[in-house]
């Protein structure tokens, strides 16, 4: 759930959208399953909030050019990107969720 919209169906239900998470290197320990099969270099944790602030410094510039920007993607070590099921194994992902809890019967 975004924090900047929410829609609502005609069923009063919460869409919901599987966006790609971000990990960074200080998400090893919570992800650890992820980290074993690195297809790039992360930055190292010290390194990561420097280099945090350079890329949003050079983002308007690399999306001028997409091949550029798509290469740099790639390579980048700043962070993986993964599925949200892949980072949460075993942990349903729902398409939409109810507008407000339900009380049940006993």
């Amino acid at each position: 759930m975004g924090d900047d919209w929410s829609f609502v169906s005609a069923e009063g239900e919460l869409p919901g959208f599987a966006k790609p998470m971000f990990i960074r290197p200080h998400h090893r320990t919570i992800y650890p399953h992820l980290f074993h099969r690195m297809r790039k270099p992360m930055v190292p944790k010290r390194l990561s909030r420097p280099i945090g602030r350079l890329t949003t410094v050079v983002h308007p510039f690399v999306v001028r050019y997409p091949r550029l920007a798509a290469a740099i993607r790639r390579w980048s070590p700043e962070h993986m990107m993964v599925p949200p099921h892949e980072a949460l194994r075993g942990s349903p992902i729902v398409r939409s969720a109810p507008r407000a809890a339900r009380a049940t019967a006993a």
